[in-house]
């Protein structure tokens, strides 16, 4: 991941970050990225939603989180440029064979446990 794109990650984590405070009154860099984290293994808002609601976060919370990640997230920015195939989730135009969320996770080091 290059520096711009390092940037762009560290932004949207402050940004879920300080939503989840707005929401919750939580103010914590750790649970954004674990927000983060499981928005990249669930392709669409509903299985989103479901991930987090054992957490109770709340559904406008969810769709709020939704949408920053999908506007500010470098590998959604990278999906609207190159043109994301809808069909498998692989991003057309590269070499890659993972979905952007296991780009993503090879590449900054999610570690799923």
């Amino acid at each position: 991941m290059d520096d711009f794109a390092q940037l762009e990650l560290l932004s949207l984590v402050s940004k879920v970050t300080s939503e989840i405070n707005n929401y919750m009154g939580i103010a914590d860099k750790t649970i954004a990225e674990f927000v983060i984290a499981e928005h990249a293994k669930c392709p669409d808002l509903p299985e989103f939603q479901a991930a987090l609601e054992e957490y109770e976060f709340p559904k406008s919370l969810t769709e709020s989180i939704d949408r920053l990640v999908r506007t500010l997230h470098p590998g959604y920015k990278r999906d609207v440029r190159n043109g994301k195939d809808e069909k498998n989730g692989k991003v057309q135009g590269s070499r890659s064979t993972h979905t952007w969320g296991e780009e993503l996770r090879l590449k900054a080091g999610y570690a799923e446990s």
